[in-house]
């Protein structure tokens, strides 16, 4: 595939039903079965915003977190929590560590929890449409052989201090089950809302071959289009060349749209260490299209290792002690 060919348009899968808000039996007795649902939402205005995931690995008998939270664009909070038991109520209606999700309504409303000493946070999220099924399985990767995501909002209170604030973030969901054993080695996630019918959705990666995929929808007008691969996101780095400042993009879709949204992070970064020695970074963002603002969150993934066409184009043994630790 060369690097001017067009890559066909993500494929929606079957819709979700009520039934998938809840626990999925795993398929094998494959210790990296998974099962994990994801909320992250951006308030720019208030620097304001996070990551909350909860998981769980049945067959070994554990559960995780991912906690971050940003309050007027510093880390109030971050915890990472591996090994943990297996909560006894299912995922979607569970407590891991200080973070709670409660289902409000299957697959559309949730109530988001966290506390912790002198910050606590209370969400209500509301998915904005119906979930998406999309598969996430390119390449050699396998992120998950069920899932599903939606944008959406979270209103509520946050309270520093003592002191309450009210906040309305708005970000991405998702819910997915299955082996995840190899994760993309680079990859973008670029969750972008303006309004409930105006958003953007879009996880350009790449694969350890040197493949390149894009999975990823637009809402506007009405109509659901899919990004296609000629969408550029056009990212920028902060000094430490590793966190995203910013983005000048232009997105098409299969509806024959164009959008040109220009986007800065308004917080510092986290990273998050999903496993597999894979770090993605993010940071809550405030994006502009024709004179809309938008909000949001931009993450970036960077390869951990040259692929094998660029050690092969660098005359360099793949085997050897320059590529390789001791």
């Amino acid at each position: 595939m060369t690097e001017s060919e067009p890559i066909r348009y993500a494929q929606f899968g079957p819709p979700p039903l009520e039934g998938d808000n809840a626990n999925h039996s795993p398929t094998s007795d494959d210790p990296w079965w998974q099962e994990s649902a994801l909320f992250g939402w951006g308030d720019p205005r208030r620097g304001h915003g996070g990551f909350l995931r909860w998981a769980i690995h049945p067959n070994q008998g554990v559960s995780n977190l991912y906690a971050w939270i940003a309050w007027r664009g510093r880390t109030v909070y971050r915890r990472q929590l591996t090994d943990q038991p297996l909560p006894a109520a299912e995922l979607l209606n569970c407590t891991i560590g200080d973070c709670s999700v409660r289902t409000l309504k299957p697959l559309m409303a949730y109530d988001l929890a966290l506390s912790a000493g002198k910050l606590a946070v209370r969400l209500r999220w509301q998915n904005f449409h119906w979930p998406l099924a999309m598969r996430l399985n390119v390449g050699s990767a396998t992120l998950a052989a069920g899932h599903y995501n939606m944008l959406g909002d979270a209103i509520g209170q946050v309270s520093v201090d003592g002191q309450e604030f009210a906040v309305h973030g708005s970000g991405f969901s998702d819910h997915s089950w299955g082996v995840r054993r190899r994760h993309l080695p680079a990859s973008r996630s670029y969750f972008c809302i303006f309004d409930p019918e105006f958003y953007l959705m879009a996880l350009p990666v790449l694969t350890d071959e040197g493949e390149r995929h894009l999975l990823g929808y637009v809402r506007c007008d009405g109509q659901l289009g899919r990004l296609g691969s000629d969408s550029t996101f056009g990212y920028a780095m902060r000094d430490d060349w590793i966190t995203v400042a910013g983005c000048d993009s232009f997105f098409r879709d299969d509806l024959e749209r164009g959008f040109h949204i220009t986007g800065r992070t308004l917080s510092e970064s986290s990273t998050w260490a999903m496993g597999h020695g894979k770090l993605v970074h993010h940071a809550v963002a405030e994006f502009e299209c024709g004179g809309r603002l938008g909000r949001g969150i931009l993450e970036v993934a960077h390869p951990r290792k040259m692929r094998p066409d660029q050690v092969a184009e660098s005359g360099l043994d793949p085997a050897g002690w320059w590529l390789n630790e001791r």
